[in-house]
């Protein structure tokens, strides 16, 4: 309808307005996943040259910059600072749902491979918080105390874990020099991948005191992810993603919904059916 042209018209100069170099305002950046998706929608339909070069920033900053867990694949909650350099390292399943939504509706509509590599990374590091059918909901910022403290890494440790080949690789590609603490959180100068370099350093990273996992089941969590597994599915043709997700709603209905009562959440091995009204707290 007519009125329905004007108010999305609205919304996109509000939007286009308030994006400022990479992001939208200033102080810390948090990753907008609705305004992306609407975005991703709005350009697929009109193919706005201001859209389209909002999008390209916004996607390459999240994925190039800070936020992203380069190594594992996937998202930190959000930056403390406008230029996307150092996060908040907490990770959580929601935002890892979101990021599998937005980065598989940005490859379905930008062509970009760069956007289908990033999805199969989420996916993967998603296996790390999967547990009893379900995933778990998030994993700390700190270890022992120091925030970011297992993600951060020293030259010298990069230096010795790395071949002199791999390290002229690596440089080549990422940031190294301190900026956090003394030491390196991983930034990348462009776009790219070094797949077997970053999985032999993060072997290197599991070795570490890893951040505490919150291992709740989150029933609207769970669910999100489900959603981004089909919309996957959807995106890149993959049918291991729809089985996933298929599986997961599945699951949701087997473990959290019994006698007409959703659960809101479960943990892990207390999903006896005799204690369900018991133990969690409904919808």
């Amino acid at each position: 309808s007519v009125e329905k042209d004007v108010d999305e018209q609205k919304l996109i100069t509000t939007i286009k307005a308030h994006f400022i170099q990479n992001g939208f305002g200033v102080g810390a950046q948090f990753p907008a996943h609705t305004t992306l998706l609407f975005l991703l929608y709005y350009y697929a339909k009109h193919k706005d040259k201001e859209v389209r070069e909002i999008l390209d920033k916004m996607l390459e900053v999240m994925a190039t910059r800070g936020l992203h867990d380069h190594l594992q694949g996937g998202f930190y909650r959000y930056c403390v600072d406008g230029s996307w350099t150092i996060p908040h390292f907490e990770k959580m399943l929601y935002d890892q749902a979101m990021h599998l939504w937005v980065y598989s509706l940005a490859y379905s509509v930008l062509k970009r491979q760069e956007y289908k590599t990033i999805v199969e990374k989420i996916v993967r590091c998603l296996e790390d918080t999967y547990a009893d059918g379900m995933y778990y909901a998030a994993h700390d910022a700190d270890t022992d105390h120091q925030e970011g403290e297992t993600y951060l890494w020293a030259v010298e440790d990069l230096r010795v874990h790395l071949t002199t080949a791999e390290y002229e690789q690596f440089a080549a590609l990422y940031e190294l020099e301190n900026n956090c603490e003394g030491k390196i959180h991983l930034l990348k100068k462009r776009k790219g991948f070094l797949p077997e370099i970053e999985q032999k350093l993060l072997r290197i990273r599991k070795q570490r005191t890893q951040p505490f996992t919150d291992t709740k089941f989150v029933t609207s969590w769970n669910a999100l992810l489900g959603i981004g597994f089909l919309i996957a599915y959807r995106s890149l043709d993959d049918g291991v993603l729809k089985a996933k997700g298929v599986l997961l709603f599945k699951t949701i209905l087997a473990k959290h919904y019994h006698e007409g009562v959703l659960a809101h959440s479960s943990f892990q091995g207390r999903l006896q059916r005799g204690e369900f009204l018991e133990d969690y707290a409904a919808l």
